[in-house]
């Protein structure tokens, strides 16, 4: 199980920067990378924080089990946080949650073969984007240069 999820993350990623890549070549050079910790872990809301330590607050709430027997349920929020979920869940939820707390954004779905596939969210605003797969979060803040 955990050597399939390396490698439909690689696969994934792999998808995921050559489709989107050639759109950002120009705006990756106006922008520099920066490593977040989380140091708000208390503020149980995830209220008025910046993009990336809203990502990780969070990324803190969710159930960190991959349920697969959970493919195709609907669930309810409560749910979820307390049985885990596969990657529809988690995209969906930080979907949600984002656009609640003032944020942009998209769930981007793709398919692995003809049977599975898989969904990823990306969050955004003003201050960057954040790259949300199950309990990976990856941001990149946009810097004047």
């Amino acid at each position: 199980m955990n050597k399939f999820l390396t490698i439909t993350f690689f696969v994934a990623s792999y998808i995921f920067f050559f489709m989107f890549g050639f759109m950002f070549i120009n705006i990756l050079s106006k922008i520099s990378f920066v490593v977040y910790t989380n140091d708000n872990t208390n503020d149980t809301d995830c209220i008025n924080l910046s993009l990336p330590d809203t990502m990780l607050c969070l990324k803190d709430k969710t159930n960190p089990i991959y349920n697969i027997s959970n493919v195709g349920k609907v669930m309810t929020e409560q749910q979820f946080l307390k049985e885990g979920g596969v990657c529809k869940h988690y995209s969906d939820w930080y979907k949600d949650k984002a656009k609640e707390l003032g944020f942009d954004a998209k769930t981007i779905v793709f398919s692995i073969d003809k049977k599975e596939y898989h969904q990823v969210t990306i969050v955004f605003n003003s201050e960057g984007y954040c790259f949300a797969d199950q309990q990976l979060i990856k941001c990149v803040q946009y810097y004047p240069i």
